[in-house]
Formats: structure tokens, sequence, C-alpha cells
């Protein structure tokens, strides 16, 4: 043990203190922790209110992204002096009167503790309005005191401005992580309601950037605002009226993301998580999607306010259905019966005339629809036949189980790229090659990923650019734009050559070499996404680590696309001269290899 390490003293049991009641400032500083975990969770609670109170119009502004500042104003009823009084005790509220309100709650808030929570970790002030009211109603509140109070100036409506977020609880201040991720908590709430709430205009200005604009309107407003027109123009409408009620909008299984980011559900009108539901949309788009992909999809659900409850979360983020089940199934088919009706899911055809049954499985074919999807890959699904019954397989043995551990495969050298011989691929997706010592399978992605990501790490000037005859539009999210401009030279040090071109709208001038043609705009939004995802999650990489690694698995060759036998060695060439050729820069293997004692012990030879 070195000496710089230490052994804690072994904890010694204490008689407790009396028991005695918290003092206010303590008790309220334990009630924001449930309620106030960074500017996001201010931005939520002080947003919500303002629905609450009928505004048609909610504008946020926030400095070092709502550290130093965060500021609500709205167009709501707005409170009397009484009422404003009242509203910033713990437990004020005026959604809710007895105990049975909490199984119909229809508003957004209704715990009553938000007001004094965010008061009690911050400097707090709000100016509020009545319309029929002179003069308006104003309180300062410092650290949980109150400070000033007394009649003010303003417009009907109120406006929440909230300085020095933590100032008083340092321990919490260091949790908290860069403006820039703190920002993208922000918007995405704030997006999240846009699409709940498309009657309502909302914007958010980060210190003089207009970060998210939405004027008010109707669904397709709302989609345009949050997606950009590109994704927008594509999305399918569903609506189905059941036990509950669902309304959707899903993206073509063609527009997909490498995460969720771009995933929202809602339960009359409450932005939630829900498992059951989430499940329900990832099961609605089985067998369309590959490994790892997930849709765009809004999914608005409304259903009896007794049939759900929302008081199962101290921050009101989920929620649990009476019957989860039928809600489930209700979701998931509303969603899957919506792919059909558009030609998007696979269905079971009759066996050619004049085939045995016994012969051949039932074909699967795409439906001719509005949105018919015309991949190739989609046109290859339509003739892939399988055997009607598949033969049950070996219940396993200790010596099968002997003879797999004896051949799990180990790589000890690299491969000799001239001396192998390429068989082919296995389902467009595994390189097949005759070694001197056995075979070898290659997954063509993650070893196309391994060959770009130790090119885009060495320095820009090696890094080939492409420059393009025609430049590439691409129209992105605002999150998704905010976030590019922030990574233009991590992104331009790659060989992507953009500029902004618009709030939205960036243009591609030039992409690294060796990225086809046909991949350079999905790559780009993938990228974007995915970048997105690292803003809001705070993965542990660098940002010039995390473009890296994203650019090279975005832009590398996918599962399912075809090769060419000089294609493949070109790729196998490059990749024997990789630093490191037997994983991806994820973790996962490129290469297995079986030797031939390993194929004649699986054989039993």
């Amino acid at each position: 043990m070195s000496e710089s390490m230490s052994v804690s003293e072994p904890t010694v049991w204490k008689p407790p203190r009396a028991i005695s009641v918290l003092l206010p400032e303590i008790a309220s500083r334990i009630a924001a922790g449930e309620v106030v975990e960074r500017p996001a969770s201010v931005v939520k609670e002080l947003v919500e209110n303002a629905l609450d109170a009928g505004a048609t119009q909610i504008s946020v502004i926030l400095e070092d992204g709502g550290k130093q500042l965060i500021q609500v104003s709205d167009n709501g009823a707005g409170m009397g002096a009484e009422e404003l009084w009242i509203a910033v005790q713990r437990h004020a509220t005026s959604k809710i009167c007895t105990a049975d309100d909490l199984f119909s709650i229809s508003t957004y808030g209704f715990r009553g503790e938000a007001l004094p929570s965010i008061a009690s970790v911050s400097e707090f002030e709000i100016l509020t309005r009545r319309e029929q009211d002179t003069s308006a109603a104003r309180i300062l509140i410092k650290g949980g005191i109150v400070t000033d109070e007394g009649a003010a100036s303003a417009p009907a409506g109120t406006t929440v401005r909230v300085a020095r977020l933590f100032e008083n609880t340092p321990a919490r201040l260091k949790f908290l992580k860069s403006s820039q991720t703190e920002l993208q908590r922000s918007l995405d709430f704030v997006q999240r309601l846009a699409l709940a709430r498309p009657d309502v205009a909302f914007s958010v200005r980060h210190a003089t950037q207009e970060s998210f604009v939405h004027p008010g309107g109707d669904d397709v407003t709302a989609l345009v605002s949050v997606f950009g027109r590109h994704i927008a123009r594509e999305l399918i409408p569903i609506s189905v009226e059941a036990t509950l009620r669902v309304r959707a909008y899903l993206a073509p299984p063609t527009r997909t993301r490498p995460n969720r980011t771009q995933q929202f559900i809602f339960v009359n009108g409450r932005p939630i998580g829900s498992r059951t539901l989430s499940h329900a949309v990832d099961e609605a788009y089985h067998g369309l999607l590959p490994h790892g992909r997930f849709p765009i999809a809004v999914v608005l659900i409304d259903i009896a306010p007794d049939l759900v409850d929302v008081n199962v979360h101290p921050r009101k983020a989920e929620v649990k259905f009476v019957r989860e089940h039928e809600a489930h199934s209700v979701v998931f088919h509303a969603l899957r019966d919506g792919l059909v009706a558009q030609g998007l899911v696979p269905r079971i055809a009759p066996a050619p005339v004049g085939v045995q049954a016994q012969q051949h499985a039932p074909r699967f074919e795409f439906e001719a629809g509005p949105a018919a999807l015309s991949t190739s890959a989609d046109r290859a699904a339509v003739s892939i036949y399988a055997p009607a019954e598949s033969a049950a397989a070996p219940a396993p043995t200790a010596e099968s189980a002997a003879v797999s551990e004896e051949t799990v495969p180990f790589l000890d050298q690299r491969l000799d790229v001239g001396t192998i011989r390429i068989l082919g691929q296995i389902a467009n997706t595994y390189i097949v090659a005759e070694t001197r010592e056995g075979m070898a399978i290659i997954d063509q992605h993650v070893a196309h990923e391994r060959v770009l990501y130790e090119r885009f790490r060495r320095r820009s000037t090696e890094n080939p650019v492409q420059m393009l005859a025609v430049p590439v539009s691409l129209e992105l999210s605002r999150r998704e734009a905010l976030v590019m401009m922030e990574r233009l030279k991590e992104l331009r040090e790659l060989g992507f050559v953009l500029e902004e071109f618009g709030p939205d709208t960036v243009l591609m001038r030039g992409a690294p070499a060796g990225i086809p043609p046909a991949r350079l705009e999905p790559t780009l939004r993938d990228i974007a996404s995915e970048l997105v995802e690292l803003a809001v999650e705070k993965k542990m990489l660098s940002p010039r680590e995390a473009v890296v690694t994203s650019a090279a698995c975005k832009a590398a060759v996918k599962a399912g696309d075809k090769m060419s036998e000089p294609e493949i060695r070109s790729l196998l060439e490059q990749l024997m001269e990789c630093e490191n050729p037997y994983v991806c820069p994820h973790g996962r293997p490129i290469i297995v290899k079986l030797d031939h004692l390993s194929l004649e012990k699986i054989f039993q030879r």
C-alpha cells in the first residue's frame, strides 16, 4: 500500500440527536433538491406555470446556460399582490384542493413547491399583473428570504427572473455542466413543449443569440420549428381513437437516427419518459430498421386523467398508467397500422402459384403505398424466402460446450492481404476470406470505421479533402445547427468544409476524401444528431474525440452495403496499415479468425 493511501476509520455508532423540526431555510433547500436539479429544471417549472396561467406567448432568456440568469416572461393571467405573496410559500397551489384531485390532474404543475424551492437557491424576482389591475406586484427573494416587495409597472402577465442559481449552495453548483450542455437541456424541454402546445409561441434567447423560435400555430408549424422543413415534410401523420387517443408523426424507416434524441412522447400534453411507450415505438418499427438505429417520432397521447398517475416522479418526468399493458398495445397497433397503411411494413403474401406450401414459406412483400420505400435494401427484402419449418436446434451438451470454448477465435497476427482469397460477403455485412491458416471473417462496417478513425485522428494536413462541385445545403434542427457551429473547428480538421447558411442551415462545400457522394448528407446529419446527444448526456469524450469517433462511425460503409472484390481488398489493405486493426473505436471486434484445427474441431473431424 502506498504512503499516499489511507484507511478510513471504522464508523463508530453515536446516539442520535433529539428529534426536532428542521429550520425553514434547511427544509426549503432539501425540497429544492427534489425539484431543481439544473437550469433546465427551473425553465421547466416556470414555463409550465406560464402555460397553466393561459399564456399564448412565452419567452425565455438565458445567460451562461442559465447559471447566471434565467428569465421567463409570459402574457398569461398574472397574479394580484395577495396571490403573489401566497404563491412563494411552500405547498401553495391553485390546481388541487382535495386528495381526490390528485387522481384527475389536468395541469402541468400542481405540487406547489417550484417557486419557493427555486427562490431558496437563487436571487429570485417575480413581476406580475392581472389584466384588470392598474399596477403590477413585485417580490424579491434572496436565498429564501424576502428582501423587497411592492407595486411596480409592467404589462399584463408574469416575468420571473432567477439569477445566480445555486450561488448559496456551491456543492450543487460544481455539478453543473458547461454552458452549452445546460443550454441544450433547456432547449430540449422548450422544444418538447412546442410540440405538445403548438398553439403557443415560444422563444429562447441565449446571451445575444436567438436559439429557438416557434411562432405559434398548428402541429405542422411546430414540427418545422423543431425539426426543420427537410424532415418535417417527410413525417407521416397518424391518428387513432381507442380507449385512449393516439396522434403521431412518424419518419419513414429510411430516415433514422443513431439515438433517441428525436423521439418525443407526450401524455395529455406533458412531455414524459416511459419505458412502456418507448418500447411500443421500437416494436412498431421492429424489422424495418438496422440494428442500433432509431426512428424520428412524435407521439401524443390523450387519456382520461383518472387513468394515468402523473404524481409518481418528483419532477413529473414520468407517468404510470392504470392499465400499462393496454396502453402499450394501443400505441403499438396505432403506429404499426399507420406504417402498414403507408406501405412501410412488409406483409406476408401467399406462396407463388404451383409451389407446394411445404417447399416455401410465405414471402414478404412491401405494399405499394403513397410512401412506399424504394431503397435497394427494401427491394431485396421482397424476394426473400425462408424454410417453412426450421429444424430444432440440438440441446447443448457438455461436449459441445467444450468445443465452443476451445474454438473461441483469437487473432494473433495481421492478415497477409496479398495471399488471402476473398470468398465474398455474408448478408452484405461480413467479408469472408480464405487464409493460409484457415479462414477470416471481417465486419465490413467496423473495419472501415477503424480505418477512418485513425485517418481522422491524424493532423488536418494529412486528411485529404474533396471539394464539391455543387455545395450541399443541410437544413437542421436549431439544436443540431447550434452544436455544429460550435464544433466547426473540429469538423474542418477532419475535412468537412462547412459554413453557416442561415440560422438552421449548414452549407457543406467539401468533405473528407473517400466518403461516397450519396453518403455525405446522411453522414453529416448523423454526426449532428450524435453531437447533440453528447452535449446533452455529457459523455466523457473531448470535443475533438467526440467528433472523430462520430464521423468515423457515420461515414463508414454500412452493414448491408454490397462491395466488389477490389473494394474489399482495398479496405483490408487499409485496415492492415492501421495501428490497431483488431477492434473498432467503440471496442467491437473487427476480425474473427478460425484456423484449420478450429474448423476440424467444430465439425468433429
